[in-house]
């Protein structure tokens, strides 16, 4: 996960997925209903492994702040997924 470790290195990350209507964006990203372990697209998995990176550090003096945006753009109208 290039993205991820780049993002503990200080470097601000955006992952942007783009293509035509019925192309599979929302099943890579991993925003179905349901969804198999082994199916798990990228936004969970990469929220998994931020998290787990976070809980594992041990030193007390640290302070970590995730922060995320998920923007849909369709037909000129941009839309927060996360707070519709």
């Amino acid at each position: 996960m290039p993205i991820v470790k780049s993002a503990f290195e200080g470097v601000s990350s955006v992952y942007f997925v783009y293509g035509q209507t019925g192309s599979g964006k929302t099943h890579t990203m991993g925003l179905l209903e349901e969804s198999r372990e082994r199916q798990v697209g990228i936004i969970p998995s990469i929220l998994r492994e931020v998290f787990t990176k976070v809980d594992s550090d041990e030193s007390p003096l640290r302070s970590t702040n995730v922060y995320i945006s998920f923007y849909q753009l369709y037909l000129d109208n941009i839309q927060d997924l996360l707070n519709p």
